[in-house]
């Protein structure tokens, strides 16, 4: 494959993506992959946390990609569609169905593009906002989706944040810009 796709400004690494760190400093590079549908979470948060990245083409389970951009409260919004709609921009591009394989998968599939978003609602000056960070914070409000943020945040270290008036709420009624500004609200007590 490497033969055909021949340019000065083409560099195809083959690589395990979620292993794969040696990126040099000052350079951009352009994700693009059939992933495993097993490890799309995980690609997709790796491509989130790491600067080398701006832009991906990826085939994801139609599911998957679904999800990512459910809304709040609805039954598919979780952890992932907080995360990456607060940090990155997704456009659907095709759906390829599950006759077009052989052996035919029980899934169908969709090609998408993901932008990384520059900036996060509410911007701030002085804005530290660490992206593993965030992520760390959203799996640990997700913990029993059906409970009350204040009791997910009760003995953990975001507890400052379950006397808030939104910790009434289930984390899947929660937009993901009021998850960002709940976050800084976090950062800003420490």
């Amino acid at each position: 494959m490497s033969s055909r796709l021949s340019s000065p400004n083409l560099t195809l690494k083959h690589e395990d993506f979620l292993k794969y760190d040696s990126y040099p400093a000052g350079k951009k590079y352009i994700f693009i992959s059939n992933l495993p549908y097993s490890i799309s979470g995980e690609a997709v948060k790796h491509f989130i946390e790491n600067d080398a990245f701006d832009f991906g083409v990826l085939m994801l389970q139609k599911e998957f990609a679904d999800r990512m951009e459910s809304p709040a409260g609805s039954a598919n919004y979780g952890p992932m569609s907080v995360i990456v709609q607060n940090f990155l921009d997704i456009k659907k591009l095709y759906s390829v169905g599950r006759g077009n394989f052989f052996p035919e998968p029980k899934v169908d599939s969709l090609v998408i593009s993901i932008q990384k978003k520059h900036s996060l609602p509410p911007k701030t000056s002085d804005d530290n906002f660490s992206q593993r960070d965030f992520s760390a914070f959203i799996k640990t409000a997700f913990l029993a989706k059906r409970k009350t943020l204040a009791n997910n945040l009760s003995k953990t270290p975001y507890a400052v944040l379950a006397d808030m008036d939104i910790a009434k709420k289930r984390p899947d009624a929660i937009s993901p810009e009021e998850w960002a500004e709940l976050f800084r609200l976090y950062q800003n007590s420490l």
